[in-house]
């Protein structure tokens, strides 16, 4: 080794080397100007060997290194609350910690009862969607809302039906103790359809398959077109036709909404979402220097005219676009693009004719201490903060990623998923809280929920009681 070092080494050849470092630098930036300029059609093999290396820092960063050997060892921590706080710098914790220490010194889980009286007078059904730490792995209970007693557990073991898609490779195997049953939509006949950035499933009652649809990567909000149909959001792996011109690579979240027929699972009709807003003028070509430009969380359908929108008119939420869009398929225009005093939000509603309400995470700008529940007025063009309006007794509302608002239109009360903290709040129509559902476990920790709903038509929800009383399955 000694004479190793007292080698010499020839002038010229260490010059040699030193220029072929300064030769490799400059092209890697010019790699990367490249990219952040907006080319992803050129020199896509190189690009991902330049990611890989400049990622290496991030992914041997000690947290990092934390989470890592966390998930492998014990998956099931991956979907509890406190551990996602202290190990994932995505989340501020110093945001957090007061919230979450209120939230986690409750002795009980479950439901806590605020309002007994308007409990008894209540009327629908909760679609209480959430993992289990007990079973490890996550199920849908659906909730009475008159006693909040359980009518039916949907449990299933989600892995048995890797067989199905295995040879696809854009999905990955699911584990019982990772997959999250994301926003289940509860069919007529008591079915329950639902996905995790997966195919989207259509099983029975005790887990028989009725249909899959691996076409693409669905995900988020999966919502009610009409009597025969459901609207949801897919990430679209192959591409889009548009997006192929534009991206190759395939790192590109080309998000789009899918029409889909409740009886089969087949698409009836999607569009991409870059492409509308490409076509109408509100991005250029530099939007595809992201990978996640969009990340679309939801999409309502006005069911009727009004002042304000037609009947068929889209509303989408994109989290990272801080921005609702309003789009008329009909016509393939975008009616309008509203932004305004909120960002990284979730979940748009109709309040009434004439205004929009969400849930704003509240993530940037000014005091973003607290997540907000924002009503939008068409009519005047402004907002309002819901719970400071009405006086309400939630004053610590709080979810950097995700969250939900659920209204409930026989009664004006409303559903609140604080995801983050595995909470769910249920509030009077002024604003005062019903009852609170933590998802707590007998270790203490608080565990993901994932996209609870309530279903309160009458006639829907009497005929599920009835088909949740004559089910039972075989374990």
């Amino acid at each position: 080794m000694k004479k190793i070092l007292n080698k010499r080494i020839k002038i010229w050849k260490l010059l040699l080397i030193i220029w072929l470092l300064v030769i490799m630098i400059i092209l890697y930036g010019a790699l990367l100007r490249n990219f952040y300029l907006g080319d992803n059609k050129n020199f896509l093999f190189l690009k991902k060997i330049g990611v890989f290396v400049a990622e290496i820092p991030h992914n041997l960063k000690p947290e990092r290194l934390k989470k890592n050997i966390i998930s492998a060892f014990y998956p099931s921590n991956d979907l509890a609350i406190n551990e996602i706080i202290t190990i994932d710098k995505n989340l501020d914790f110093n945001k957090l910690k007061s919230s979450y220490e209120f939230k986690n010194s409750y002795k009980k889980k479950g439901f806590k009862i605020y309002q007994n009286n308007k409990v008894k007078k209540d009327f629908g059904l909760l679609v209480l969607s959430r993992y289990d730490p007990d079973k490890k792995k996550s199920v849908v209970e659906i909730i009475d809302l008159q006693n909040l007693k359980k009518h039916f557990t949907y449990d299933f073991d989600i892995q048995k039906y890797n067989s199905l898609y295995s040879e696809d490779k854009k999905f990955k195997n699911m584990t019982n103790e990772r997959f999250r049953i994301i926003h289940p939509f509860i069919k007529d006949d008591g079915s329950i359809v639902f996905q995790d950035t997966s195919p989207l499933f259509n099983l029975g009652k005790c887990g028989e398959l009725i249909w899959i649809n691996k076409e693409y990567h669905f995900h988020h909000s999966l919502n009610n077109y009409d009597k025969d149909h459901m609207i949801g959001i897919a990430k679209f792996i192959p591409y889009s036709d548009f997006v192929k011109k534009k991206y190759l690579d395939n790192n590109f979240n080309d998000d789009g909404y899918l029409i889909i027929r409740k009886k089969d699972g087949q698409i009836i009709q999607k569009e991409s979402i870059v492409e509308i807003l490409y076509n109408n003028g509100l991005v250029g070509d530099n939007f595809f220097s992201s990978h996640d430009p969009i990340h679309l969380n939801d999409v309502e359908i006005a069911k009727k005219d009004t002042k304000f929108w037609k009947k068929g008119d889209l509303f989408f939420s994109g989290k990272f676009l801080s921005a609702i869009v309003h789009y008329r398929p009909s016509t393939k225009k975008v009616i309008n693009f509203i932004k305004g005093p909120f960002s990284g939000q979730h979940d748009i509603n109709f309040y009434d004719n004439s205004k929009l309400i969400f849930f704003n995470n509240n993530n940037y700008g000014g005091d973003t201490k607290n997540s907000q529940i924002l009503i939008y007025d068409f009519d005047n063009k402004k907002f309002t903060d819901l719970l400071k309006a009405g006086k309400s007794d939630l004053k610590d509302l709080k979810s950097i990623n995700q969250g939900l608002l659920e209204i409930n239109k026989a009664n004006n009360n409303y559903l609140i998923e604080e995801q983050n903290f595995g909470r769910l709040i249920y509030l009077d129509a002024n604003n005062k809280i019903i009852w609170e559902y933590i998802n707590k476990s007998t270790d203490k920790k608080i565990y993901f929920l994932n996209w609870s709903r309530l279903i309160t038509d009458t006639k829907t929800v009497n005929n599920l009681k009835k088909i949740f009383k004559n089910s039972q399955c075989k374990k």
